[in-house]
């Protein structure tokens, strides 16, 4: 008579395993101990999926075992093996770069090789702030490089892009001016039309040691305008304001001087005041012909007077010395 059999067997697995891959690695070798199986019927036989030993990649792989009687009963256990990724990808930056402002521009289309990034996992994601061949602004600007790998691993890499501006500002002066003096003056008011600066940084602070509507001295003067950016760059551009000074100054004589002589004598000492001279500079020179206290003979003599500025410019002025002879009545 056969005996009807329906008793499953008994297997009991490991627990879950977590093995790490060796530095650089994608896979580790997971090991474990075979799980024992029983059966009433004293026979079982044991199958499974994986064997210990084997490569496992990053990640969680189930570990099946199977159990069976030679009735077909059946029983089964599983567990997992996780290679766990906890190495972070590797990216190397490029060095610290500098460059120059394009020509007229506030900033600098820069470039460099693409940094590469690695990862034991095989894959890696790369992203940036900027991207090779963006335009920089003048000054430094922090660039990163972040490689991530799909199990949340990071690594970050940055240098910077330093922009310089060695470019100068522009600025264009008037012409030379020439004005004559105002009247009664020794200036003049001289306006002209500001100079205009520009510089390629959108920056320019324009200076200079004279504001149009000063007054200028008789005489040259040089007017300079200084246009700086904000990096030290400069440029430098001049002109003459020339004042002329066309007034004449101006003299007053005295009346006409009539002496007597000394009984029996034929010349006589005239004596006056020196004529005042004025002039808009400031500085007149007066000459003449003849001094005060000079002896003069009988007769009418011309005195005249001159006055000159530093300029050239002169009057003059004139009046008469007479001296009378005396009538003799025999």
């Amino acid at each position: 008579m056969s005996v009807y059999h329906d008793e499953p067997p008994t297997i009991l697995c490991p627990e879950n395993i977590d093995v790490a891959p060796e530095k650089g690695e994608a896979t580790a070798v997971a090991n474990w101990s075979q799980p024992n199986a029983t059966d009433n019927s004293g026979y079982v036989t044991v199958t499974s999926d994986y064997v210990s030993g084997t490569e496992f990649s990053i990640g969680s792989t189930s570990i099946h075992y199977n159990a069976s009687d030679p009735s077909g009963n059946e029983d089964s256990c599983q567990f997992n093996v996780t290679v766990p990724d906890v190495e972070n990808p590797s990216i190397i930056c490029p060095e610290d770069i500098e460059e120059y402002t394009d020509l007229g521009e506030d900033t600098a289309l820069v470039t460099w090789s693409q940094p590469n990034a690695t990862d034991n996992s095989g894959s890696v994601t790369v992203t940036s702030n900027y991207q090779q061949g963006s335009n920089f602004v003048i000054g430094s600007t922090v660039v990163y490089y972040n490689a991530s790998d799909p199990y949340g691993n990071v690594d970050l890499c940055l240098f910077t892009v330093t922009v310089i501006d060695v470019e100068n500002p522009s600025i264009i002066c008037p012409e030379d001016i020439e004005e004559y003096t105002d009247l009664g003056e020794d200036t003049a008011l001289v306006t002209w039309s500001q100079p205009n600066a520009t510089d390629n940084s959108g920056s320019v602070t324009v200076t200079s040691n004279y504001q149009q509507g000063s007054n200028f001295v008789i005489g040259s003067t040089v007017v300079y305008y200084n246009a700086s950016d904000p990096y030290g760059n400069v440029d430098l551009c001049l002109f003459t304001v020339t004042v002329i000074d066309d007034e004449p100054p101006t003299i007053l004589c005295p009346e006409n001087i009539d002496v007597a002589p000394e009984p029996g004598e034929a010349t006589a000492v005239v004596n006056w005041s020196q004529p005042n001279a004025t002039d808009n500079s400031g500085y007149v020179t007066v000459t003449s012909d003849y001094e005060s206290g000079t002896e003069f003979s009988i007769g009418s003599t011309s005195i005249h007077y001159n006055a000159s500025d530093p300029s050239g410019n002169v009057d003059s002025c004139q009046f008469n010395v007479t001296v009378p002879g005396r009538l003799f009545i025999l």
